[in-house]
This record gives structure tokens, C-alpha cells and sequence, in this order.
């Protein structure tokens, strides 16, 4: 059966693609672009680039049908990992070690992440061998942006390959005509990936930032210097082989050019490598689009899947045989619960027209309850209230014990006033009745006259060491009169030794409250 695929990818602000029709081994590619992704289509709004792919797609004659994405190195994670065999177990068991151990030496968020593997090497039979492991991780935001796009280019995904494995596939029938791994070098938008390709399998990939492909000179020399650079990052690694040779993918002056300065300055061999038999690409494609595109057509026409992060491979579900059991405990329940289903129903029913009547009456308790408590604090607050009246007669003997002979000093008259506030405090966050709290004070206005200053010095000087009370002039002094005003609290002070009693001396007769000194002193 034959099948339309298209490769694509999106890199450097570039989109390049190419269509091909499988029919049996062989792979003919008909169509590509090559397309700079324009300045009104924001590249990293997944949908807005999806709408302009379609449309490029459909101006360049490609089908929009499945579509196989490639992946820039630079945005998945490869790590080399090694297990026992005989922990390995089955498949499954595998995907899942792999999955654990990515996970405990990735950076980012393993939830969400498409994880897929490769095994390089069984190193035979032996159970004491390990097995060895090529591990890619594509991070969810990544995975989730090619998705969306599918979705708004109306593509469905075949597959999301890492373009160095195309590459690697495309040359791992020549790796394998080489004692040691080869070093490939592929050409994109706006970097060089360095392949090293061992027995026809990827073993290691590096990017690096390159000028566009058109500038030849500076790509050539960048991709030398990077060529060495990859070299001895590849050596470093535990299971490094020596590289045997370098490969560029295709035939032209271009790849001639490109072996031979990255050759030299690794000081190995290199050889141009042309496309595989069952490939069959445009007579009229130019060689630089062929070199730019290379790593898509190794993954449209490769013919073992390496890495696919639509389709990753899944660790077993440890949870799956409890699910069963749990199934089929319910479904018994079922089964043998429903009769008493029907009896509980009934029950229910009749429980429900209790628990509203219970509802009803104690919305009703709870009305009175509040109306129960708005009246208590009401009374509360009155009483409080009332009981803040101070013993104004205490607080005149008070003053009185303390003023001087009436012959020396007299009062004009005396009066006071109280300023009182009730406040509440909940008691552990609910009303209590105890919480409600009287705060006053009280004040008494002295005016009278005297013989002298010192008389009322003195007074001054008594008042305050009694220490009941705060005491303040009203209007400037004057030689024979004196106006005091004393603030305190409402209950009056304790009694102190009464003085000596004064000969009597006849109030000013002038009108006066009741309670006041003019009155005490006709007393």
C-alpha cells in the first residue's frame, strides 16, 4: 500500500518540508519548501503558526495529511544510561527503568514529558553484560506546542523524530561498512548537528549555532571548528569508540567542500555519502536544499522507528490487575446490592422527610435563639450602662478630706460630670454577657477664692499626692482665685485619714448644685 507522508520542521524562524509517497521500500519524495516564517505570525503562538503552515503547505502543492515532525537536538535531552540484564525483565519493564532514571537526572518537570529510548547494544548473551541504553527526552511545553500546531495545520502526527536520528538513519548502512562510528554532519536553518553513528545506530548528537547555508565560507569554517569540538566531547564519554571517518550527506561542491575542511582539521578521513537505493529525491532539487533537508528525509524514509515522542514507549501499568480486582468487587456489589438498594431507597426517603422536618424546627430555635441574644445584650448593655454611676458622695468626701481651712481658702461651688462607654469583648470568640465592659471617667471643676498663692499651691500640691486624680488649671492664675479641674476614674479613691476639723466658715453665698462644697461647709 502506498502512503503520503510529509516531513517537516520549524528552525531558526524557518520552515522547511518535504513530501513523499511510500510505496513498499521504496520512498519518493516529490515536493519540498523552504519558507522564513513571516513577521505577522507570532512563531511561538503554537495555533497562529499551525494556520500559517496549512497555508504554506497548500501553496507549495504538499498534502496536508500526516505529517512526520522533526525536532532540533538543541530541544531534546539525550543521556547515555546502562542497566543489568538481569533487572531488565521485559519491554515494559525496561521503558520504565528508563523513565526513573531520566527522571531522577532530568532538570525539568518529568510530568508531561515524552521520554523514548533505543538500546544500542545487548553485548550478547551473557546475564552478567549490561544492556546499553540511548534515552531522549522532549519536554511537555515542546511536546504540546507540535501538537497544537498539527492540530491548527489540520495535520494529523505520524511521528515526532529527532532530526539527528534521521540523519543517523539515512547514513547507517555506510557506518556499517566502517570498523569504528563515522561522524555526520547535517546542515539546518540556523545550526550544524554532529552525528556519531555506530554499527547504524545514533550514539551520540551535538548542536551548534551556525550562519545560514548560503553563506559558505563561514559555514564551512564554523562547521570545521565545531566538528572538533564535537570530537572531543564524543571521546570523553564512558563507551567512546574512535571516530573512523567523516560523512556529509549528499554529492555536490558544497558537501565536497564541507568533508574535506572538517577532514582536515580532525585529521581523518572523509567521504561524501549518497542517498540509500530505496530514496529517490527531485533531479531538480538544488544541493543546498538537499543538505538542508537531508535529516527530514532520513526520518520520512527510515524504516525502523528510533525515537517517537508522539509514541513513546510506555512502562508497564502496575496498577492495571488492581483496577480489575476493584472492578469486579463493585460489580458484585452491585449484583448482590440491589435488593437491598430498593430497601435502602425507602429508608432514605423517610429519613430525608425527618431530617427536613428537624431542619425546619431548628431554623425556627435558631430565629429565637438570636432574638433570645439580641434582647440579653440589649439588657446587658443597659445594666452595664447603668451600674458605670459612680458614688458621687465617696468622691466628695474625697475632695473635701483634702481642702484647706475654710478661713485660708473657699469654693465657690463644685461640680461633676462622668463620661462613661460600655463596650463588648466576645469571651473565646462567642457572646458571653460577661464580656460586655464599663469604661468611665470623671470630672470635677474646683473654682473658688483664697488668701494667697501659697493656699493654692498647696491644694494643688495635696490633690495631686493623693493620687486619685489628674489635676488641670482652667484660665490663668490669679492672686485670690484658683480654678481646678480633677479627672478620675469612676470608682471614687479609697478613704484616708480625715484631718483635723476646720472651724466652720460660712459658704460664699452664692446659688450652688446639690452636693456641692458650699453646702458641705453649712454642714
Amino acid at each position: 500500500m502506498s502512503q503520503n507522508l510529509v516531513g517537516l520542521t520549524i528552525e531558526g524562524g524557518r520552515l522547511s518540508a518535504i513530501a513523499a509517497a511510500t510505496s513498499g521500500d521504496r520512498v519518493r519524495f516529490r515536493s519540498w519548501l523552504d519558507s522564513p516564517v513571516p513577521s505577522d505570525v507570532d512563531a511561538r503562538d503554537p495555533a497562529a503558526l499551525g494556520a500559517w503552515v496549512a497555508r504554506e503547505l497548500e501553496r507549495g502543492g504538499l498534502p496536508a495529511g500526516r505529517v512526520v515532525i522533526g525536532v532540533p537536538r538543541s530541544e531534546v535531552v539525550l543521556k547515555r544510561l546502562r542497566f543489568p540484564r538481569a533487572a531488565a525483565g521485559t519491554e515494559s519493564d525496561l521503558a520504565g527503568m528508563v523513565r526513573l532514571q531520566m527522571a531522577r537526572q532530568l532538570t525539568m518537570a518529568i510530568e508531561g514529558t515524552a521520554i523514548d529510548y533505543v538500546r544500542l547494544s545487548d553485548e550478547g548473551d551473557n546475564p552478567s553484560t549490561p544492556i546499553s541504553i540511548l534515552a531522549a527526552a522532549l519536554p511537555a511545553d515542546r511536546l504540546a506546542f507540535y501538537t497544537t500546531m498539527a492540530r491548527a495545520a489540520k495535520c494529523k502526527i505520524d511521528r515526532i523524530g529527532l532530526r539527528a536520528a534521521g540523519l543517523a538513519g539515512l547514513l547507517g548502512p555506510l557506518s556499517q561498512q566502517h570498523a569504528g562510528p563515522v561522524l555526520a554532519i547535517g546542515v539546518g536553518a540556523s545550526a550544524i548537528e554532529f552525528v556519531v553513528v555506530e554499527d547504524g545506530k545514533l550514539v551520540f548528537a551535538r548542536a551548534a549555532e551556525s550562519p545560514p547555508i548560503d553563506g559558505t565560507d563561514s559555514l564551512v569554517q564554523r562547521a570545521a571548528v565545531e566538528a572538533k569540538r564535537t570530537w572531543m566531547s564524543y571521546r570523553v564519554g564512558e563507551d567512546a569508540a574512535e571516530v573512523d571517518a567523516v560523512v556529509i550527506p549528499g554529492v555536490g561542491e558544497l558537501s565536497e567542500q564541507l568533508g574535506r575542511t572538517c577532514g582536515e582539521a580532525l585529521e581523518m578521513p572523509w567521504k561524501s555519502a549518497p542517498l540509500p537505493t530505496h530514496v529517490e529525491l527531485p533531479p531538480q532539487m538544488p544541493e543546498a536544499e538537499r543538505l538542508l533537508l537531508a535529516p527530514l528525509v532520513g526520518l520520512v524514509a527510515e524504516r525502523t522507528t528510533t525515537f517517537d515522542f508522539a509514541h513513546p514507549r510506555r512502562a508497564p501499568d502496575l496498577g492495571a490487575k488492581r483496577r480489575q480486582a476493584v472492578l469486579a468487587s463493585l460489580l458484585a456489589l452491585i449484583l448482590l446490592g440491589g435488593v437491598g438498594y430498593l430497601v435502602a431507597t425507602r429508608e432514605l426517603s423517610s429519613l430525608r422527610s425527618r431530617l427536613q422536618a428537624a431542619n425546619e424546627k431548628l431554623g425556627g430555635l435558631r430565629k429565637e435563639y438570636a432574638a433570645f441574644l439580641l434582647e440579653d445584650a440589649r439588657a446587658a448593655h443597659l445594666a452595664r450602662w447603668s451600674a458605670a454611676d459612680p458614688d458621687w458622695i465617696a468622691h466628695l468626701r474625697a475632695i473635701a478630706d483634702r481642702l484647706p481651712n475654710p478661713k485660708d481658702a473657699t469654693l465657690d461651688q463644685i461640680s461633676g460630670r462622668l463620661a462613661s462607654a460600655v463596650v463588648f469583648e466576645p469571651v473565646q470568640g462567642q457572646y458571653d454577657r460577661a464580656g460586655w465592659k464599663a469604661n468611665g471617667t470623671v470630672t470635677f471643676s474646683l473654682p473658688g477664692r483664697m488668701k494667697d498663692r501659697d493656699v493654692a499651691n498647696d491644694l494643688r500640691l495635696r490633690l495631686i499626692a493623693s493620687g486619685a486624680y489628674q489635676l488641670d488649671s482652667s484660665g490663668a492664675d490669679e492672686p485670690d482665685r484658683f480654678s481646678f479641674e480633677l479627672t478620675g476614674p469612676a470608682q471614687p479613691p479609697a478613704a484616708s485619714p480625715k484631718p483635723a476639723p476646720a472651724p466652720a466658715m460660712p459658704a460664699t453665698p452664692t446659688p450652688t448644685a446639690p452636693g456641692t462644697a458650699g453646702e458641705r461647709g453649712a454642714r
